[in-house]
């Protein structure tokens, strides 16, 4: 496999581990609907998808898609649904920004912003298999060495992460001190 498509398939994993400890901090808020910790779980797992990786990652996704609507034009339908999910994205992400602002200034946790979180998590589960089953293998099988060449020139590299598991009152999920890209440009 191309090593961008690498990169793009290890993020959807880092991405799954977080969906779900997401999930597990929400069946615990369920249970203990006044705990701060599980709270402030919440609160740090959702910061996860505010940084500059998430969009990172689309921006590299819609350069794949962009050179494979060129070579399997068959397939547009597929890569349409992709590039149309990006955007749900971004207006999820926003009405979860501000719902998380008006929850911690107001120390409540409302019905809107729990269901705004579980629609960002199905589109993320839906979206990452539509990626994984679709995208990567056209992507392979589809995508000339030169067109490869134009997504690398315009690619974003991601700083290298790993991940941890939710434990006590760690963030789920760390990133490496190091700030090494998974993919490196070449000159």
């Amino acid at each position: 496999m191309h090593p961008l498509l690498e990169e793009l398939k290890s993020y959807h994993q880092h991405l799954s581990v977080i969906l779900s400890q997401l999930r597990k901090t929400l069946n615990d808020l369920d249970k203990t609907p006044d705990s701060e910790k599980f709270r402030q779980q919440l609160f740090s797992i959702l910061g996860c998808f505010y940084n500059s990786n998430e969009a990172y990652h689309h921006a590299n996704e819609e350069l794949v898609c962009t050179q494979l609507v060129l070579s399997a034009p068959s397939h547009h339908q597929g890569i349409a649904q992709i590039k149309n999910d990006h955007k749900k994205f971004d207006k999820l992400l926003n009405r979860i920004r501000k719902f998380h602002i008006n929850e911690i200034y107001n120390n409540t946790l409302s019905s809107d912003f729990i269901d705004a979180i579980k629609e960002f998590m199905e589109l993320s589960n839906t979206h990452t298999i539509t990626e994984d089953t679709l995208l990567l293998p056209l992507a392979e099988k589809w995508i000339s060495p030169q067109q490869w060449h134009v997504v690398e020139h315009q690619w974003h590299p991601l700083p290298s992460f790993h991940i941890e598991k939710l434990d006590g009152d760690k963030p789920s999920t760390q990133r490496s001190s190091q700030k090494q890209p998974l993919y490196h440009r070449h000159p």
